[in-house]
């Protein structure tokens, strides 16, 4: 690998795309990823939105990405709570959670006996009035003059939606966007090799939080020949880790990038204002 070729190698194993994005205030257009899943040779990353309270924003950020929503969660529960002293209460819960945080997207699943499947909301797609087209994976948005655009693009591992589509829905329905970032980037070289230094810190700013670490680690899943040390780059509000945690064998020592983050996009964040404009037009 020639040395502009390592270069580029150390700048996209340290996912300064992902950076970039997470802290941009303003949502990405025209097309907004509510879920993307990646699994490659050198890359493992997922990413998933939800619905949240504006007010919940600031604990959000708080409690980084230890928050009670992950990929897969959002269907109806019931809570039961234990008060000492008092009768046993049981809270219906319709997205599974008590702060008022509601899925975009949803996984279905069915012990193995069906096809899993993602569904987008329905309170978004009745919203909108979509058209669903499954046959070209997409929903189809008609307006008042007859016009049809693509709305939603959507396949086995990902599913994204018309930015200004979503920006309308949440100014009505007062709620904000978060989303929730994990993303692993792997490559034989070691620190030196990269011009690279171990690094740990928090990063956060108005509407993100994270945190970032570059640290070298024995791959204890080496099969090929004993451990060699290696990078492992993370990024999130979990504790670091010394060895690599996926169970996967692999028969080299490969460098790790992840980033684990919570992001309030603000161009997402409902403005009362606009939202009762809107609701009169």
């Amino acid at each position: 690998m020639s040395q502009d070729e390592m270069k580029k190698h150390a700048e996209g194993l340290q996912q300064i795309d992902v950076e970039v994005y997470v802290q941009d205030k303003n949502a990405p257009t025209p097309w907004f990823a509510l879920r993307k899943k990646v699994e490659t040779e050198v890359e493992s990353a997922a990413w998933y939105c939800a619905l949240v309270p504006p007010a919940l924003v600031s604990k959000l950020l708080e409690r980084g990405c230890d928050w009670d929503f992950h990929m897969g969660d959002g269907i109806p529960s019931v809570w039961t709570i234990h008060q000492e002293g008092q009768l046993e209460q049981k809270i219906y819960c319709p997205y599974g959670n008590r702060d008022g945080i509601e899925p975009l997207v949803l996984s279905r699943t069915f012990h193995g006996l069906r096809e899993p499947f993602i569904e987008l909301s329905q309170e978004f797609r009745l919203f909108h009035n979509l058209y669903p087209d499954p046959k070209n994976n997409r929903f189809v948005h008609i307006d008042a003059n007859g016009d049809e655009s693509e709305a939603v693009r959507y396949g086995k591992d990902f599913l994204e939606v018309r930015t200004d589509l979503l920006q309308a829905f949440c100014n009505t329905k007062q709620m904000a966007v978060a989303v929730h970032v994990d993303s692993i980037r792997y490559s034989p070289h070691k620190l030196e090799e990269l011009g690279l230094q171990e690094l740990r810190e928090i990063r956060g700013g108005e509407h993100f939080k994270y945190q970032y670490a570059i640290v070298p680690h024995d791959d204890h899943y080496a099969q090929a020949k004993p451990p060699e040390k290696s990078l492992y780059v993370a990024e999130g509000t979990h504790e670091f880790l010394d060895e690599e945690p996926s169970a996967t064998p692999r028969s080299t020592p490969r460098t790790q990038f992840q980033p684990v983050s919570v992001s309030l996009l603000r161009a997402c964040v409902p403005n009362a204002t606009e939202a009762t404009s809107k609701s009169l037009d």
